[in-house]
């Protein structure tokens, strides 16, 4: 297998998330034989750096990081060298430094000043492809330097292909390590790609999924359960990335003809790759407090705990007082009370700061820090 084919057969098995380091070793080995240099490969997903054909002697080359000259070399292709381009070291390098670099290795390892690089993507920091000739090997410029320019673009497709399915697998195993906390939150999370795409959501998000009110999931990705409301996910969605460091909001129709959800989402920035933070809110649903919550954290009466859960229901104090059975006098005494000890002093600040402890809730028995 020539090296070419054997590049190709990294992007399908890039592609079907059968890529191992292993492979990439076979390639460098393939590579290796067809210019007749040592292969080395940094920056590749999923791979330790120094990932070599085995032929490749020792660390003493200065590959590894250790030396200064090999991190100025790094620091060089990210500014000058054009995805798919392939050039000298000696272009890249100042001459003192190249002047450093054969001083330590010319005679004893590799002839670094006739050393080829090839930038693999765009991805920052830089992925390379290094070609290396010892003394013993003769050094053919020229063709491998037409060898590399071939391999520039099924590489660059089989790194990015392995480094968004390792993404993927990095997020989902840091949301499955979040999710006992995300699944808390009273909002529904949808995190995904600015087409639609959804990656991971909350248990709130899966429960409002199944209701196919409002939001359904297609296979071409989340889409609003009616027409406008399809329309107004893609604008929100394309909205989010013009919004800098704050959110795009929307309503979302629903079929049923019961209240929009409320909508807001916001772009975010990962491995040079675009993501999208959606948090929707269902206004017919309030979430329900627990008072032994409440009394821990405030230090409330078992009194005072249950006018602050039924107040976060959005009922006014003539309701509170129905409801609990006392008269609006008691519940305005309450009330101040709470503020107090709430650091509140207007009714909407208090119910905000309820609903926010609801995410906080310790859940199993555990007890809050600083609590008994």
């Amino acid at each position: 297998m020539y090296p070419l084919e054997a590049a190709l057969e990294l992007v399908t098995l890039a592609q079907a998330a059968a890529l191992r380091p292993e492979q990439w070793n076979d390639f460098a080995r393939r590579l290796e034989s067809q210019i007749g240099a040592w292969v080395w490969l940094n920056g590749v997903p999923g791979v330790s750096d120094g990932t070599v054909a085995p032929s490749l002697p020792d660390r003493s080359c200065g590959l590894y990081g250790g030396d200064p000259g090999f991190a100025q070399l790094r620091e060089a292709v990210a500014r000058d060298l054009a995805p798919g381009e392939v050039r000298r070291v000696d272009e890249l390098l100042p001459s003192e430094t190249l002047l450093q670099l054969r001083a330590r290795y010319d005679a004893e390892h590799v002839r670094w000043s006739q050393s080829l690089v090839l930038r693999i993507g765009s991805e920052q920091p830089p992925a390379m492809l290094i070609a290396l000739w010892p003394p013993s090997m003769r050094c053919r410029i020229q063709r491998a330097t037409h060898e590399l320019s071939l391999l520039a673009t099924p590489l660059a497709h089989a790194f990015q292909t392995a480094a968004r399915i390792q993404g993927l697998q990095e997020l989902e195993a840091m949301w499955s390590g979040l999710r006992v906390v995300v699944d808390r939150l009273p909002v529904s999370v949808f995190l995904m790609q600015p087409v639609g795409r959804v990656l991971v959501t909350n248990a709130p998000a899966d429960s409002l999924l199944r209701e196919r009110d409002g939001l359904v999931m297609t296979p071409e990705g989340l889409r609003g359960s009616t027409f406008e409301g399809t329309l107004e996910l893609r604008e929100l969605l394309w909205e989010s990335e013009d919004h800098a460091g704050g959110f795009a909001a929307t309503l979302l129709p629903r079929g049923s003809g019961r209240a929009p959800l409320h909508a807001l989402a916001r772009s975010l920035r990962a491995r040079a790759r675009s993501m999208v933070v959606m948090l929707i809110r269902d206004p017919e649903r309030t979430p329900e407090l627990r008072t032994e919550l409440l009394r821990r954290f405030y230090h409330l009466t078992p009194a005072e705990a249950e006018l602050a859960r039924v107040l976060a229901q959005g009922r006014d104090l003539h309701e509170a007082a129905e409801v609990l059975g006392v008269t609006r006098h008691t519940v305005r005494s309450r009330l101040q009370d709470l503020f107090s000890k709430t650091g509140t002093s207007r009714q909407a600040a208090l119910v905000e700061r309820l609903l926010l402890d609801v995410v906080l809730e310790p859940g199993d028995g555990a007890t809050p820090r600083g609590f008994a």
